[in-house]
């Protein structure tokens, strides 16, 4: 039987097939417990055999979904990885960064001669007539 109740974080829809203690909402990612009327409505009737509690099963549902959902940013770089970040910054740095600076400074390098230039016909116009 298939039950559903809102995300709390984005308001989504979940769907709860089984007896899922958790859901992860596809929407944003948020690993939500199920209500308890919706576990024990698909639970069977608990019995004195079962040594596992429900709220054992359920922080081991919390605790494989957030494992699951572990963002790559927390696990460490490879050696390689840190080999081909450097070879992409120094990429950047060749590509972008220096042909950037060159630029720059052929620009500031033609005002200069700009400006200069006639001052200095001027002066070896003056000297030369002389």
């Amino acid at each position: 039987m298939e039950h559903s109740f809102v995300c709390p974080s984005c308001g989504g829809q979940l769907e709860v097939e089984g007896s899922q203690p958790v859901v992860k909402c596809p929407y944003c990612g948020n690993s939500v417990p199920v209500p308890e009327e919706l576990l024990r409505a698909e639970a069977p009737p608990a019995s004195y055999n079962d040594p596992v509690s429900d709220a054992t099963k359920i922080a081991l549902a919390e605790a494989q979904a957030q494992a699951e959902s572990q963002d790559l940013v927390t696990q460490p770089m490879s050696e390689s990885d840190k080999r081909w970040l450097k070879i992409i910054i120094v990429a950047v740095v060749l590509l972008v960064v220096v042909p950037t600076c060159i630029g720059i400074f052929a620009s500031i390098f033609g005002v200069i001669v700009g400006v200069a230039a006639p001052i200095i016909a001027v002066i070896v116009q003056f000297f030369a007539h002389r």
